[in-house]
This record gives C-alpha cells, sequence and structure tokens, in this order.
C-alpha cells in the first residue's frame, strides 16, 4: 500500500527520522525546486551549487552535538518524504521541515516535529512561516510553538518578500 493509498484508507503512516545522509542529496535537492512548495512557503529554490554548499555546512555543522543542530530525513511507512532539522540564525537556534509534494495534507510534518522535539531538548527553539503558509503555521501551533509577533521580511537570495509569523517554543 502507498503513502498515497494509506491516506485515502483514512490511515496514518508511521513517522520516523534518520540523520541525513550524503546519498539523500539528489532527492533533497529535487524536493525543493518543487514551484507550489516554493510559492508556499516563501522561498527560492537553491542553485545546485549553492544547495551543496548549503547542506556541505549542514553536515559538518551537525558533527558538533553540542550546538544543538540536527539534519534529519523524514519516513513515511520508510519511505523518505521530506527533511526536518535546525539552523542557527542571528544566535537563535530555528527549526525548518521540508515535506516532499506527493506527502502533503497527511499529517507528517506535525509528527516529524514532534518527533525531533522529543530528541532535541534544546530549549528555546524558533520558528518562521510566512503569514499565508497555514498549513506550517498549524504544525507549529499544534507542537506547542506559540506566535511571539510578525515582522516583515526582506527579500534576499533565499527568501521572497512577505509577511513572517514568528514563533518561540520555551
Amino acid at each position: 500500500m502507498s503513502a498515497a493509498d494509506i491516506h485515502h484508507a483514512g490511515l496514518s503512516p508511521t513517522v520516523a527520522l534518520r540523520d541525513v545522509q550524503r546519498a539523500d542529496l539528489d532527492m533533497l535537492f529535487e524536493w525543493q525546486q518543487n514551484p507550489e512548495g516554493c510559492a508556499m512557503a516563501f522561498v527560492k529554490p537553491r542553485s545546485r551549487p549553492a544547495f551543496d554548499a548549503a547542506w556541505d555546512k549542514v553536515l559538518t555543522e551537525r558533527e558538533n552535538t553540542a550546538s544543538g543542530l540536527v539534519a534529519k530525513l523524514i519516513l513515511s511507512d520508510q519511505v523518505p518524504c521530506g527533511s526536518i532539522g535546525t539552523h542557527s540564525t542571528n544566535g537563535e537556534l530555528q527549526v525548518g521541515y521540508l515535506i516532499a509534494r506527493p506527502f502533503w495534507n497527511q499529517g507528517i510534518a506535525t509528527r516529524a516535529l514532534a518527533l525531533l522535539l522529543a530528541q532535541l531538548p534544546v530549549r528555546p527553539l524558533h520558528a518562521r512561516a510566512a503569514a499565508r503558509n497555514t498549513a506550517s503555521i498549524k504544525v507549529l501551533l499544534k507542537n506547542g510553538f506559540r506566535i511571539t509577533g510578525t515582522k516583515w521580511g526582506d527579500e534576499t537570495d533565499r527568501y521572497l518578500a512577505c509577511e513572517e509569523i514568528i514563533f518561540l517554543l520555551q
């Protein structure tokens, strides 16, 4: 039974996390190119050189376990379907995730974030979501993040300009 069959049958897929490995990067690169996902999250897909540089940094930094930095692959019924992790921005530990388009609307992001939070005792954790990204906002709120404000996020090489909602988990 495929993940789509499980969803349509009303069954919840089993969600698990494992460390991202270099062999996963081609798949992750393809997922971050999805136009619908990019539009929803107000992000620009990275070029392959920029993607590789970013992931080289992620995989190197996560070796420092004291930092709280993690990079996990999300598995739905043992099938890779997304990524979740933390990164440091302006001295704040931020959480972020990506779910591949075929796996949207199955509750996978919510369960993956709950698993990550159980494995990662570091607090506070911060998050941001585009104000129009209602799916991500729901995921964060269901996992105990609270809204601390909003701000206008200017366009960068990675993000489109948009109103952002700021979240905190203590």
